[in-house]
């Protein structure tokens, strides 16, 4: 008889065994999924959501495959669902793929600054009246918003509704909504992205017609929990119907009767960005409504209103507030042609900083958007950075302080904020200065632990600082900078945070800096152009393309030519 494998009874050396077994384990299955990421890459033949019929009958043969081999292992569908979604969703580089790669080398000039720009506008703020104006069949034109994606998908979306949204010119960061061109949504098939807002969108503003309406989006929309657009629909006659059993996300089907309410209680469980888009819907429904937000959590619902209020005002739109109350009253909309968009305050933050890193000043022309809790949090956190902030009606302004005021770090930043904050400790930590009062969370901790190897420094506490007071580096007789790993940055946050460390440690390279053009296009252009930022604006990386257009072709970001329909 073959004798069993001798096993520790108990105590610290069987928890080490395990413990080590488990992370060997891990590191197989990493190698296979880097295997298994290129074969659907490869299954796909590269053309992202618009795979070739044979692709998508073998990407279903995979899937059928997978439930069946999965059901000797799990009996829980909701699992084995969800995490094959999340495997075919997985893009993975491998170390030995990233260190091939060259990377993006960031090297700007290292001198002040002077950058006087128009700034960023807000993306949210653009695409409810991208869709307020396209529903009325109102023309619109909508200048100084970074044409990110999640903006070219929601006006891709409304185009395939029949709506027309287009570029006021190939040079110009700047969107128009041409009259007349009302979206229908019955029938269509529609990709809405990565961003929830464009979703709750196209959902409420759909629901005054009869109709099915197919909805599909990429893997942040696929795991989305739409608990509360579920709970909200058959209290406006419609319903969710998911296409994969048992998801909590896309793709689904979303069927309206046309029969609304006249009084509606929103749930609690409506996140803001569906507030926002329900609030809006009324104006487009053209009859009388009365919304209660009672449930709603009082930050949710002070946020949306006073977000809303401005566009209210702007359009005429009879909306009156009683309590806890918004009453509707049908009357015609009187769209601007050009409205006011206040600024983006998380991309804003990212340009304001730049100062804090390089010396100079940083003046952005707009309407910065205080009643936002980000906001708040943005001007919190760049004056610990050291900053003098300027704020006007019409721009706001960043300066070194030349006493800073001795601001408490921020605890726990918001995630969009926090490698603002890592770049911040960073920049002291090369100073040699700073007392490592700000600690990340234990759930922050590994996504700044990864942006300071990026920069070849420890999250650790560092030893007493060698000078008291330290000044800009300049680069004259220093060492050179040891090379560090390039880095694949996870968000674009992380590639702006990374650009600003960069002024004060040059040579950092970043493997895909596509991921900050995707939210702000034009950043690299000005980037590459300091101290001054004068660089022409770049092309935008893809058109809407409206139905009604004659064909012609445009260059994407890629360089490929794609026609236009």
């Amino acid at each position: 008889m073959k004798e069993k494998d001798p096993q520790p009874r108990s105590g610290p050396g069987k928890s080490r065994s395990a413990a080590e077994a488990i992370i060997a384990l891990d590191r197989d299955l990493m190698k296979l999924l880097v295997r298994r990421t290129a074969l659907v890459a490869r299954l796909r033949e590269g053309r992202g959501h618009a795979s070739s019929p044979a692709a998508i009958q073998a990407e279903k043969a995979v899937r059928v495959a997978f439930e069946a081999n999965a059901s000797a292992f799990s009996k829980d569908p909701r699992f084995t669902g969800k995490f094959f979604s999340l495997l075919q969703d997985l893009v993975l580089l491998s170390r030995e793929e990233a260190e091939k790669k060259p990377g993006f080398v960031l090297a700007p000039a290292r001198k002040p600054v002077r950058l006087h720009l128009a700034g960023p506008g807000s993306s949210r703020a653009a695409r409810m009246w991208m869709s307020l104006a396209a529903m009325s069949g109102a023309p619109l034109v909508l200048p100084g918003l970074p044409l990110s994606e999640a903006v070219l998908t929601c006006a891709k979306a409304l185009n395939q509704a029949g709506g027309v949204v287009e570029w006021l010119s190939e040079a110009s960061a700047a969107l128009t909504v041409a009259g007349g061109g009302v979206p229908s949504f019955a029938g269509k098939t529609l990709f809405l992205g990565e961003d929830p807002l464009s979703l709750y969108l196209v959902c409420f503003l759909a629901l005054h017609r009869p109709g099915i309406l197919r909805l599909t989006g990429g893997p942040e929309l696929k795991e989305a929990d739409l608990a509360g657009l579920r709970h909200i629909l058959p209290s406006l006659g419609a319903r969710l119907a998911h296409v994969i059993p048992h998801s909590q996300g896309l793709p689904a089907n979303l069927e309206c009767s046309g029969i609304l309410p006249d009084t509606l209680v929103l749930p609690a469980d409506l996140p803001l960005e569906g507030v926002c888009a329900l609030l809006l819907a009324p104006l487009v429904w053209d009859r009388p409504m009365t919304f209660n937000l009672s449930l709603l959590p009082a930050a949710v619902a002070t946020t949306a209103l006073v977000e809303l209020s401005a566009l209210f005002a702007e359009c005429g739109a009879g909306v009156e507030s009683r309590g806890p109350c918004l009453i509707y009253a049908p009357q015609p909309l009187r769209i601007p042609e050009s409205p006011r968009l206040p600024l983006d305050p998380i991309l804003s933050a990212y340009l304001l900083a730049f100062p804090a890193f390089a010396g100079g000043a940083v003046t952005l022309e707009g309407r910065w958007p205080a009643y936002l809790p980000e906001a708040q949090e943005a001007l919190h956190l760049l004056r610990w950075a050291g900053l003098r902030l300027e704020i006007n009606a019409d721009s706001l302004s960043s300066a070194p302080e030349s006493s800073p005021p001795g601001l408490l770090p921020p605890e726990e930043p918001e995630a969009a904020l926090l490698p603002l904050a890592a770049a911040v400790l960073a920049r002291d930590r090369r100073r040699n200065r700073g007392d490592g009062s700000f600690l990340p969370a234990p759930e922050q901790a590994a996504a700044v632990q990864s942006f300071f190897a990026a920069l070849g420094l420890s999250l650790d506490l560092p030893e007493a600082p060698r000078r008291a007071e330290a000044k800009p580096d300049s680069g004259a007789g220093r060492e050179p900078e040891r090379p560090v790993p390039v880095w694949i940055c996870p968000n674009a946050c992380g590639g702006l945070a990374l650009a600003l460390v960069s002024l004060v440690r040059p040579g950092v390279r970043l493997a895909n800096p596509d991921i900050v053009t995707r939210v702000m296009p034009s950043f690299w252009s000005l980037f590459n152009s300091l101290p001054d930022g004068v660089a022409p604006a770049p092309p935008p990386p893809a058109a809407p393309e409206p139905s009604r257009l004659s064909p012609r072709r445009i260059r994407t970001e890629q360089g490929r030519e794609e026609p236009r329909r």
